[in-house]
């Protein structure tokens, strides 16, 4: 009985030393990302547009962003505006929930409104931030008349404009009244303008 009882398990060890196992499965590669920043354009020098990113194919959940950021209302926008007094050319950074990077450039040609750009290579604005008190030297410039100020927020709109008084290359600003927010301000200096991001907070 006990030689019957341990050739069995003899018998079954060796089938399943034998024995072999199949296993299918099927894997799809998921879809790559393409960032699409859009088409080159021409703008007028001053006068908000915005730019026209979009995201094609890829995983969601998307982090993107447009570099350089300094002249867009939220860089983290597909479509932020933005206010130029020169040509940029913007690239749109993709990734999306695998790791999965895109890009995408577009350029814009700047064309002039008729008031030409001021390089002032001593402009300082400060402090900025600030909380709509700051001052502006321009110590290149040797004029006391006054200087024109637009200040536009950041969809573009006009929400300040005044002539401000210069004492030797120098204006000192107070707007208590404007609301915290990112703003582009813009001075024109005998005829012609150079323009500045601010932050009121």
């Amino acid at each position: 009985m006990k030689k019957i009882t341990l050739l069995l398990i003899s018998m079954s060890f060796y089938c399943l030393l034998q024995a072999q196992i199949y296993v299918a499965f099927s894997y799809t590669t998921p879809p790559i990302p393409v960032a699409d920043a859009g088409n080159d354009t021409t703008v007028t020098e001053g006068v908000p547009f915005q730019l026209t990113g979009a995201i094609h194919g890829g995983t969601a959940p998307f982090m993107h962003y447009w570099s350089p950021g300094l002249y867009l209302d939220d860089s983290t926008l597909l479509h932020p505006t933005v206010i130029l007094s020169q040509g940029v050319s913007f690239t749109l950074f993709v990734l999306d929930d695998h790791g999965c990077e895109a890009t995408d450039q577009v350029s814009i040609n700047v064309i002039p409104d008729g008031i030409p750009s001021l390089e002032i290579p001593l402009f300082h604005l400060y402090p900025n931030p600030n909380s709509g008190q700051f001052t502006i030297d321009a110590l290149g410039i040797n004029t006391d008349r006054p200087w024109a100020m637009v200040l536009r927020n950041h969809i573009g709109r006009v929400v300040y404009k005044s002539d401000i008084p210069v004492t030797d290359g120098s204006a000192n600003i107070n707007l208590p009244d404007i609301a915290t927010g990112m703003y582009l301000i813009e001075i024109i200096i005998n005829g012609q303008r150079t323009t500045q991001k601010i932050v009121i907070q």
